[in-house]
């Protein structure tokens, strides 16, 4: 087993981005990365923990869709949800996602 290189998921991220692209440290950097976010993004209870942990999260990773899962189902409120739309990409599932539960919540408050 290879020895972690990064000890968080910010130098994780941090390192993947400044690696030479494709190379073995930028590889190993990726792994780390997903495997430090997928943990903060189980440990995220509060709205703010898990917008953070999405924030932090690999794209298309298992860590992203668990988070916005998780973001969302804790969203009470349009203005929650709004927030999580304004922090997505626009055009992605997960933006979707988020005008998905949107629309659901306000058909319920009608």
């Amino acid at each position: 087993m290879t020895p972690f290189l990064t000890t968080s998921v910010f130098e994780a991220k941090k390192l993947y981005y400044s690696s030479k692209r494709e190379s073995i440290t930028q590889r190993q950097a990726m792994k780390e990365w997903k495997e430090f976010a997928l943990t903060q993004v189980q440990n995220a209870q509060t709205f703010t923990e898990l917008e953070k942990a999405y924030l932090n999260t690999p794209p298309k990773s298992d860590a992203k869709s668990l988070a916005i899962t998780k973001w969302l189902e804790i969203c009470t409120t349009t203005n929650q949800i709004k927030r999580v739309q304004e922090k997505t990409s626009k055009g992605s599932k997960d933006h979707w996602l988020a005008h998905k539960k949107l629309a659901q919540l306000q058909k319920q408050t009608q």
